[in-house]
Protein backbone atom coordinates (compact mmCIF):
# COMPACT_ATOMS: atom_id res chain seq x y z
CA UNK A 1 0.00 0.00 0.00
CA UNK A 2 1.36 3.42 -0.94
CA UNK A 3 2.13 5.94 1.80
CA UNK A 4 -0.38 8.80 2.23
CA UNK A 5 0.83 12.02 0.61
CA UNK A 6 1.45 13.71 3.97
CA UNK A 7 3.53 10.77 5.27
CA UNK A 8 5.49 10.76 2.04
CA UNK A 9 6.35 14.41 2.61
CA UNK A 10 7.54 13.67 6.15
CA UNK A 11 9.83 10.86 5.05
CA UNK A 12 10.88 12.21 1.63
CA UNK A 13 12.78 15.49 1.27
CA UNK A 14 10.96 18.65 0.28
CA UNK A 15 12.78 21.19 -1.88
CA UNK A 16 14.74 23.37 0.52
CA UNK A 17 14.31 27.14 0.35
CA UNK A 18 16.67 28.05 3.18
CA UNK A 19 19.82 26.85 4.98
CA UNK A 20 20.24 23.40 6.56
CA UNK A 21 18.50 23.88 9.93
CA UNK A 22 19.77 20.89 11.95
CA UNK A 23 23.06 19.72 13.41
CA UNK A 24 23.71 15.95 13.64
CA UNK A 25 23.30 14.57 17.14
CA UNK A 26 21.07 12.72 19.60
CA UNK A 27 18.77 14.31 22.14
CA UNK A 28 16.09 13.03 24.49
CA UNK A 29 12.95 14.56 25.95
CA UNK A 30 10.23 13.68 28.46
CA UNK A 31 6.90 15.44 28.71
CA UNK A 32 3.19 15.39 28.04
CA UNK A 33 2.09 13.84 24.77
CA UNK A 34 -1.64 13.74 24.27
CA UNK A 35 -2.38 13.60 27.98
CA UNK A 36 0.17 10.91 28.78
CA UNK A 37 3.79 11.03 29.88
CA UNK A 38 5.93 10.50 26.81
CA UNK A 39 9.59 9.87 26.15
CA UNK A 40 11.19 10.83 22.86
CA UNK A 41 14.63 10.34 21.33
CA UNK A 42 15.56 12.23 18.18
CA UNK A 43 18.64 11.35 16.16
CA UNK A 44 19.60 13.79 13.42
CA UNK A 45 21.69 12.11 10.73
CA UNK A 46 24.59 13.82 8.92
CA UNK A 47 22.41 14.15 5.79
CA UNK A 48 19.76 16.09 7.72
CA UNK A 49 17.25 13.25 7.94
CA UNK A 50 16.23 11.93 11.31
CA UNK A 51 14.98 9.04 13.41
CA UNK A 52 12.36 9.69 16.08
CA UNK A 53 11.93 7.03 18.79
CA UNK A 54 8.71 7.23 20.81
CA UNK A 55 8.60 5.58 24.24
CA UNK A 56 11.38 3.22 23.07
CA UNK A 57 8.72 1.24 21.20
CA UNK A 58 8.08 2.95 17.86
CA UNK A 59 10.39 4.54 15.30
CA UNK A 60 9.60 7.09 12.63
CA UNK A 61 12.11 7.97 9.92
CA UNK A 62 11.98 11.69 9.14
CA UNK A 63 13.02 13.89 6.26
CA UNK A 64 14.66 17.22 7.23
CA UNK A 65 11.26 18.93 7.34
CA UNK A 66 10.03 16.28 9.78
CA UNK A 67 13.18 16.77 11.86
CA UNK A 68 12.40 20.49 12.08
CA UNK A 69 8.89 19.64 13.35
CA UNK A 70 10.32 17.25 15.94
CA UNK A 71 12.87 19.82 17.10
CA UNK A 72 10.07 22.30 17.64
CA UNK A 73 8.10 19.74 19.61
CA UNK A 74 11.16 19.09 21.80
CA UNK A 75 11.63 22.79 22.41
CA UNK A 76 8.01 23.38 23.33
CA UNK A 77 7.39 25.70 20.40
CA UNK A 78 3.86 26.56 19.35
CA UNK A 79 2.52 25.30 16.05
CA UNK A 80 2.69 28.87 14.77
CA UNK A 81 6.42 29.08 15.57
CA UNK A 82 7.17 25.68 14.00
CA UNK A 83 5.16 26.54 10.92
CA UNK A 84 7.05 29.83 10.56
CA UNK A 85 10.34 27.91 10.65
CA UNK A 86 9.06 25.47 8.03
CA UNK A 87 7.93 28.28 5.75
CA UNK A 88 11.38 29.90 6.04
CA UNK A 89 13.12 26.65 5.16
CA UNK A 90 10.92 24.95 2.55
CA UNK A 91 9.15 26.06 -0.59
CA UNK A 92 5.98 23.98 -0.12
CA UNK A 93 2.71 25.90 0.31
CA UNK A 94 2.03 27.16 3.84
CA UNK A 95 -1.29 25.28 4.00
CA UNK A 96 0.44 22.03 3.03
CA UNK A 97 3.12 22.45 5.69
CA UNK A 98 0.49 23.32 8.30
CA UNK A 99 -1.52 20.21 7.51
CA UNK A 100 1.62 18.07 7.66
CA UNK A 101 2.49 19.54 11.07
CA UNK A 102 -0.97 18.74 12.45
CA UNK A 103 -0.71 15.17 11.21
CA UNK A 104 2.81 14.85 12.61
CA UNK A 105 1.63 15.84 16.09
CA UNK A 106 -1.30 13.43 15.81
CA UNK A 107 1.05 10.60 14.76
CA UNK A 108 3.37 11.19 17.71
CA UNK A 109 0.44 11.32 20.14
CA UNK A 110 -1.06 8.12 18.70
CA UNK A 111 2.20 6.21 19.06
CA UNK A 112 2.88 7.64 22.52
CA UNK A 113 -0.54 6.55 23.80
CA UNK A 114 -0.61 3.14 22.06
CA UNK A 115 -1.03 0.13 24.35
CA UNK A 116 2.03 -1.87 25.36
CA UNK A 117 3.52 -4.76 23.47
CA UNK A 118 5.21 -2.76 20.73
CA UNK A 119 8.77 -3.39 21.93
CA UNK A 120 11.18 -3.49 20.20
CA UNK A 121 11.05 -0.92 17.40
CA UNK A 122 8.10 -0.75 15.03
CA UNK A 123 9.00 1.30 11.96
CA UNK A 124 6.13 3.50 10.82
CA UNK A 125 7.42 3.94 7.26
CA UNK A 126 7.88 1.55 4.34
CA UNK A 127 10.99 3.02 2.82
CA UNK A 128 13.28 6.02 3.06
CA UNK A 129 15.83 7.75 0.82
CA UNK A 130 18.52 7.95 3.50
CA UNK A 131 20.55 5.39 5.42
CA UNK A 132 21.03 5.09 9.17
CA UNK A 133 24.38 6.47 10.29
CA UNK A 134 24.65 4.21 13.35
CA UNK A 135 22.85 1.22 14.86
CA UNK A 136 19.71 1.67 16.92
CA UNK A 137 21.19 -0.47 19.68
CA UNK A 138 24.58 -1.63 20.94
CA UNK A 139 25.34 -4.48 23.33
CA UNK A 140 27.98 -3.55 25.86
CA UNK A 141 29.79 -6.13 27.97
CA UNK A 142 30.30 -4.68 31.42
CA UNK A 143 34.03 -3.85 31.66
CA UNK A 144 35.96 -4.69 34.83
CA UNK A 145 35.94 -1.06 35.94
CA UNK A 146 33.15 1.45 36.30
CA UNK A 147 35.17 4.20 34.58
CA UNK A 148 35.64 2.04 31.47
CA UNK A 149 31.91 1.36 31.23
CA UNK A 150 31.00 5.02 31.61
CA UNK A 151 33.53 5.97 28.93
CA UNK A 152 31.99 3.43 26.54
CA UNK A 153 28.49 4.82 27.10
CA UNK A 154 29.70 8.36 26.47
CA UNK A 155 31.35 7.23 23.23
CA UNK A 156 28.16 5.51 22.06
CA UNK A 157 26.18 8.67 22.78
CA UNK A 158 28.68 10.67 20.74
CA UNK A 159 28.14 8.20 17.88
CA UNK A 160 24.35 8.76 18.19
CA UNK A 161 23.42 5.25 19.38
CA UNK A 162 20.19 5.75 21.38
CA UNK A 163 19.79 2.30 22.96
CA UNK A 164 22.32 0.19 24.90
CA UNK A 165 21.92 -3.26 26.37
CA UNK A 166 24.40 -3.95 29.17
CA UNK A 167 25.61 -7.52 29.55
CA UNK A 168 25.83 -8.24 33.25
CA UNK A 169 29.28 -8.97 34.67
CA UNK A 170 30.33 -10.33 38.06
CA UNK A 171 29.93 -7.00 39.89
CA UNK A 172 26.28 -5.88 40.02
CA UNK A 173 27.25 -2.42 41.27
CA UNK A 174 29.00 -1.73 37.95
CA UNK A 175 25.81 -2.71 36.10
CA UNK A 176 23.72 -0.42 38.30
CA UNK A 177 26.08 2.49 37.73
CA UNK A 178 25.98 1.82 34.01
CA UNK A 179 22.18 2.07 34.01
CA UNK A 180 22.36 5.26 36.08
CA UNK A 181 24.85 6.78 33.64
CA UNK A 182 22.80 5.80 30.60
CA UNK A 183 19.76 7.37 32.23
CA UNK A 184 21.74 10.54 32.95
CA UNK A 185 22.76 10.68 29.28
CA UNK A 186 19.15 10.24 28.17
CA UNK A 187 19.76 6.85 26.54
CA UNK A 188 17.41 3.88 26.42
CA UNK A 189 19.04 1.20 28.58
CA UNK A 190 18.41 -2.51 28.93
CA UNK A 191 20.30 -5.30 30.67
CA UNK A 192 20.90 -8.90 29.67
CA UNK A 193 21.36 -11.19 32.67
CA UNK A 194 21.64 -14.86 33.57
CA UNK A 195 18.75 -15.23 35.99
CA UNK A 196 20.57 -17.27 38.63
CA UNK A 197 23.13 -14.45 38.91
CA UNK A 198 20.48 -11.80 39.65
CA UNK A 199 18.95 -11.30 43.09
CA UNK A 200 15.82 -9.28 43.95
CA UNK A 201 17.85 -6.55 45.64
CA UNK A 202 19.94 -5.93 42.52
CA UNK A 203 16.82 -5.97 40.34
CA UNK A 204 15.24 -3.31 42.56
CA UNK A 205 18.39 -1.19 42.30
CA UNK A 206 18.34 -1.49 38.50
CA UNK A 207 14.68 -0.48 38.33
CA UNK A 208 15.33 2.48 40.62
CA UNK A 209 18.27 3.49 38.39
CA UNK A 210 15.95 3.68 35.38
CA UNK A 211 16.33 0.31 33.62
CA UNK A 212 14.02 0.17 30.59
CA UNK A 213 14.02 -3.54 29.77
CA UNK A 214 15.44 -6.83 31.02
CA UNK A 215 16.57 -9.65 28.73
CA UNK A 216 16.65 -13.15 30.22
CA UNK A 217 17.68 -16.40 28.45
CA UNK A 218 14.95 -19.06 28.49
CA UNK A 219 16.34 -21.99 26.53
CA UNK A 220 13.89 -24.84 27.07
CA UNK A 221 10.70 -25.91 28.79
CA UNK A 222 12.74 -28.80 30.19
CA UNK A 223 14.68 -27.58 33.25
CA UNK A 224 17.34 -30.25 32.70
CA UNK A 225 18.12 -28.98 29.17
CA UNK A 226 18.17 -25.34 30.25
CA UNK A 227 20.21 -25.94 33.41
CA UNK A 228 22.76 -28.07 31.55
CA UNK A 229 23.59 -24.96 29.49
CA UNK A 230 23.27 -22.18 32.09
CA UNK A 231 23.75 -23.82 35.47
CA UNK A 232 21.77 -25.72 38.05
CA UNK A 233 18.58 -23.97 39.10
CA UNK A 234 18.69 -21.33 36.36
CA UNK A 235 15.46 -22.46 34.67
CA UNK A 236 13.40 -21.84 37.80
CA UNK A 237 15.31 -18.59 38.40
CA UNK A 238 14.56 -17.38 34.85
CA UNK A 239 10.81 -17.89 35.20
CA UNK A 240 10.85 -16.24 38.62
CA UNK A 241 12.82 -13.29 37.24
CA UNK A 242 10.32 -12.78 34.40
CA UNK A 243 7.55 -12.71 37.01
CA UNK A 244 9.52 -10.29 39.19
CA UNK A 245 10.01 -7.96 36.24
CA UNK A 246 6.28 -8.00 35.51
CA UNK A 247 5.53 -7.17 39.14
CA UNK A 248 7.77 -4.10 38.78
CA UNK A 249 6.24 -3.02 35.45
CA UNK A 250 9.60 -3.64 33.80
CA UNK A 251 9.61 -4.74 30.16
CA UNK A 252 10.95 -8.31 30.12
CA UNK A 253 12.29 -10.03 27.01
CA UNK A 254 12.90 -13.77 26.84
CA UNK A 255 16.03 -14.69 24.88
CA UNK A 256 15.75 -17.97 22.98
CA UNK A 257 18.85 -19.77 21.71
CA UNK A 258 18.71 -21.68 18.42
CA UNK A 259 21.23 -24.47 18.97
CA UNK A 260 21.17 -28.24 18.57
CA UNK A 261 20.06 -28.83 22.16
CA UNK A 262 17.09 -26.44 21.98
CA UNK A 263 15.89 -26.09 18.39
CA UNK A 264 13.31 -28.89 18.60
CA UNK A 265 11.53 -27.18 21.48
CA UNK A 266 11.32 -23.58 20.24
CA UNK A 267 7.53 -23.62 19.87
CA UNK A 268 7.11 -24.90 23.40
CA UNK A 269 9.42 -22.18 24.75
CA UNK A 270 7.44 -19.54 22.88
CA UNK A 271 4.21 -20.84 24.39
CA UNK A 272 5.75 -20.92 27.88
CA UNK A 273 6.89 -17.31 27.84
CA UNK A 274 3.70 -16.12 26.10
CA UNK A 275 1.68 -17.57 28.97
CA UNK A 276 3.68 -15.44 31.38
Amino acid sequence: MAKPDWLGRLVSPLRRAGPHPQTPGLRSWRGDLGGTEGRLHLRVEPDGTGLLLINASAAVRLAPSGVLMAQGLFDGDTDAAILAALVRSYSAPRATLGADLSRFRALVTRLATAPGGAWPIQDQTDGHPGALSAPLEAWVEAPPTEDALLATLTLLLHERVPHVTLLAGPDPSVLVRGVERAEDLGMICGARVIASQMNPSTLDRLVAAGLDCLQVPVLSTDPAVHDALLGAGDHAAALALLDAAAERDLCAVAEVAVIDATVAGLAEVAALVADR
